[in-house]
């Protein structure tokens, strides 16, 4: 995703073992530098506000997630990550769960439904004779 200016792209990589995000400059500097890990517990789908300093993403653990940054003659500085919205949001594997809003105050998200977010998180369900039961509800 390109910064509102246009100078800084931010993406998730898997790079360092764990899906990330970073944010380097554009086009890329000569020596490959300028690189900057904004995550450190998970990120994926950045959104650059357009009415503030901020990029947000969804976090390791499916909260929306913000850094604000300063843009300074030897690049971009982030800040620590903080927690946007405390409620997960469902998480894709490849596409975008959620979108920023112009205003940079709302999002559009795919959300888990209440049944998710009360769920244990160790609750396995199995299904046993799927299309017996597939058959039998659908004659």
């Amino acid at each position: 995703m390109f910064s509102p200016d246009g100078r800084w792209v931010a993406y998730a990589s898997s790079e360092s073992g764990r899906e990330e995000l970073f944010v380097r400059p554009f086009p890329p500097s000569r020596d490959g530098g300028g690189k900057v890990r904004v995550s450190t517990e998970g990120g994926k789908f950045p959104s650059w506000s357009h009415t503030a300093r901020q990029l947000f993403f969804l976090g390791g653990d499916n909260r929306i997630m913000v850094a604000t940054y300063t843009v300074k003659p030897g690049g971009i500085e982030l800040a620590k990550p903080r927690v946007w919205s405390e409620r997960p949001v469902r998480r894709t594997l490849v596409f975008r769960s959620l979108d920023l809003h112009p205003d940079g105050k709302r999002f559009a998200v795919l959300p888990l439904a209440e049944q998710e977010l009360k769920r244990d998180p160790t609750q396995v369900t199995v299904i046993l004779n799927f299309f017996e039961e597939l058959k039998r509800r659908v004659p």
